[in-house]
C-alpha cells in the first residue's frame, strides 16, 4: 500500500503532470494579434475581461523540444539499476520511445507569455 501511495504522489506532483493539469492563465488567445483575455476582478468584486499583449517564449516543460518522456515511466526516477537489468529498456528510453506529446505547448515548442501584469 505504502509504495502505491508514494507512486501515486510522486506522479501528481511531477512537474510535467502539474503543467498538464494546470489551468491556462487566460481566456482565449489569438496567434495573430499576439493577445490573450484574461479575466480579472474591478474594484467591486465583478468579474471583468481585459485583452493584453503576449509574446512567445519556450516552453519550460519542454525546453523547446516539443515532446517528454511520459511521466507514467520515470516520475519516481531512475536508476543504473533499471537499464543495466534491461538494456533494451535503456536503448528504448534515450531513443524518445517514450515521449510524449508535451502537456504544456501541445508540442508547439513554445507558450504566450504576458508582457503586462495581470
Amino acid at each position: 500500500m505504502y509504495d502505491t501511495d508514494c507512486e501515486e504522489r510522486n506522479y501528481r506532483r511531477d512537474w510535467r503532470v502539474q503543467a498538464f493539469n494546470e489551468p491556462k492563465w487566460y481566456v482565449s488567445f489569438d496567434e495573430r494579434t499576439m493577445t490573450a483575455i484574461v479575466i480579472n476582478e474591478d474594484e467591486n468584486g465583478n468579474e471583468v475581461e481585459r485583452k493584453v499583449k503576449c509574446h512567445y517564449e519556450v516552453c519550460d516543460t519542454c525546453r523547446g523540444k516539443g515532446s517528454h518522456v511520459n511521466p507514467s515511466i520515470d516520475c519516481g526516477g531512475l536508476t543504473s539499476e533499471d537499464f543495466d537489468d534491461d538494456p533494451d529498456f535503456r536503448e528504448d528510453y534515450f531513443s524518445g520511445m517514450y515521449d510524449v506529446q508535451c502537456y504544456e505547448c501541445n508540442g508547439k515548442r513554445i507558450v504566450p507569455v504576458t508582457e503586462e501584469e495581470i
